[in-house]
C-alpha cells in the first residue's frame, strides 16, 4: 500500500483494519467531534440524574440526540479509516455503504429518543388508549431500530474481517460469520415472534421455534463456535500491530541508511572514471595552459595514490 504507520491508542480493532495507515485528516476530525459530543452529552446526563443541573424536555431531547450522534461517529471510525487508507475504489464503496448504514441507525435511534421523551411528556401513568397506542408505536420503532442496528453490526463484523485478513484465516472467518449470522437470526426471531398490541400479546407463526430444543442447541453451538475465531483474530491483530510498530520504529534508521547508501553510490559513481582517462584529462588541461605544472603534478599524484 505504501502507507506510513503511526500507532494510535484509540482501539486495536480500529487500527487492525489498516495497521500501516496513519490517522487521516477526516478520521481525526470525526474522532475529535464524536468523542467530544458524546462526553458532553454523558456529563449533562449524569448531572441530570443527580438533579444537579435540570434541563427542559426539549433540551434533554437535544442532549440525548447529540449523545446518539457522538456514539454513531465513534462506530463509524473504522470505516472512515478504510475509506482513507485504501486507494482501491471497491473498498471505498464498501466504506461509503457502511457509513450510510451508520447514518440510518443514528436517525432511527434519534427518532426513538424523541418518541420516549414524548411519552414521558404526556405521562405514561395516565394509561389512556391514546397513550397506550403511542407506547406500542414507540416499542415498534425501538424494535425496528434494534433489528436494523443488529444487521449493521453483523454485516460490519464480517466485512471488516474480510478486509483485515483477506484470503488468510478463511476457516476462522467462516466460523465467525456463521456464528454471528445464527445469533442474529435468533435475536430477530425473538423480536418478531412476540408482538404486543392493544388486544394483548400476539405470537407469530415462527414463535414455535423458541420452544424447539434444536433452536437452543444450535444457539449454544453457535456461541461456542464464535468464541474461538475471535481469540485467533485478536492474537493476529495484536501481532500485526506489533509488527507494524516495529517497522515504524525502524523506519528512520532505515531512511538514514538509505541516504548513506545513496551518498556512497554517488561517490563511487564519481570515482568510477578510469584512471587513464583522468590522467589524459589533466594532461590536456596542462597542454591548454588551464593548469600549471605544479597543479598537474599534484593532481597526477592524487590520482595515482587513489588506485
Amino acid at each position: 500500500m505504501g502507507f506510513s504507520f503511526r500507532y494510535s491508542s484509540y482501539g486495536n480493532d480500529d487500527m487492525a483494519i489498516a495497521p500501516k495507515a496513519g490517522d487521516g485528516k477526516l478520521y481525526k476530525l470525526i474522532r475529535i467531534i464524536a468523542t467530544t459530543v458524546f462526553l458532553v452529552a454523558a456529563i449533562f446526563l449524569i448531572l441530570e440524574i443527580f438533579h444537579i443541573f435540570r434541563l427542559g424536555t426539549a433540551a434533554n431531547g437535544i442532549i440525548f440526540s447529540l449523545g446518539v450522534i457522538g456514539a454513531g461517529g465513534m462506530v463509524a471510525l473504522p470505516w472512515v479509516r478504510v475509506f482513507e487508507a485504501f486507494k482501491d475504489k471497491r473498498y471505498k464503496i464498501v466504506a461509503i455503504v457502511f457509513l450510510a448504514l451508520v447514518g440510518v441507525c443514528v436517525v432511527l435511534w434519534i427518532v426513538c429518543v424523541w418518541q420516549i421523551i414524548d411519552l414521558v411528556n404526556k405521562g405514561i401513568s395516565g394509561a389512556t388508549d391514546e397513550v397506550l397506542v403511542d407506547i406500542l408505536d414507540s416499542l415498534n420503532i425501538i424494535r425496528i431500530s434494534i433489528i436494523v442496528s443488529l444487521q449493521f453490526i453483523v454485516a460490519s463484523y464480517i466485512a471488516k474481517n474480510i478486509i483485515k485478513y483477506g484470503k488468510t484465516l478463511l476457516g476462522y472467518q467462516v466460523m465467525a460469520g456463521v456464528s454471528q449470522l445464527f445469533v442474529d437470526f435468533f435475536v430477530c426471531l425473538v423480536l418478531t415472534a412476540i408482538t404486543i398490541t392493544t388486544k394483548g400479546v400476539e405470537f407469530s407463526s415462527t414463535a414455535f421455534l423458541l420452544t424447539n430444543k434444536w433452536t437452543w442447541a444450535l444457539l449454544a453451538i453457535a456461541v461456542i463456535i464464535g468464541v474461538f475465531p475471535n481469540v485467533v483474530f485478536r492474537r493476529t491483530d495484536r501481532r500485526n500491530l506489533i509488527h507494524a510498530r516495529q517497522v515504524a520504529n525502524a523506519a528512520p534508521a532505515q531512511d538514514n541508511d538509505d541516504v548513506d547508501d545513496i551518498d556512497d553510490t554517488v561517490a563511487d559513481t564519481a570515482d568510477s572514471t578510469p584512471v587513464d582517462e583522468k590522467l589524459k584529462k589533466i594532461k590536456d588541461l596542462l597542454d591548454k595552459g588551464l593548469i600549471t605544472q605544479e597543479e598537474y603534478d599534484k593532481k597526477r599524484e592524487d590520482i595515482i595514490n587513489s588506485i
